[in-house]
């Protein structure tokens, strides 16, 4: 492994969300993996779920070298990948942030992206402290 220190951090009672868990699960991972990713050596990548009221915030938060500004607003776009992007994984399609964009949406997420000394990735939507019924 490339030596990047990893964290998390959950609330101490269940959060269940009603979703499709394997697309979730795709997206959500192929996020924490960007973050990985582009964290050089010795870097640190914390993982962070927060839920109050209904609403849960999952933050993915590194000291990566971040996205410059201009490619931002730009960077759930399918392709769209920066200039650190190609030289790390060349091979890349850059359809990763696209994906997880879509499938968050579909389930009424919201997907942000913070430049600030590295990368932070919250995502944000509704959640139950019950399991939810699969017949309703």
């Amino acid at each position: 492994t490339k030596g990047v220190e990893f964290n998390s951090a959950t609330p101490e009672f269940s959060v269940w969300a009603h979703c499709d868990s394997t697309l979730v699960e795709q997206a959500f991972s192929n996020i924490v993996q960007n973050a990985i990713q582009y964290t050089s050596s010795g870097g640190h990548v914390a993982v962070v779920l927060d839920a109050s009221d209904g609403q849960f915030v999952f933050k993915v938060v590194d000291d990566g070298p971040g996205i410059p500004e201009e490619v931002l607003s730009r960077v759930q776009e399918r392709a769209e990948r920066t200039d650190e992007a190609r030289s790390r994984n060349p091979e890349g399609l850059g359809l990763g942030l696209s994906i997880a964009t879509r499938v968050l949406a579909l389930h009424g997420w919201t997907l942000e992206f913070e430049t600030n000394g590295g990368l932070t990735v919250t995502i944000r939507g509704e959640y139950s402290s019950e399991p939810l019924n699969e017949e309703s």
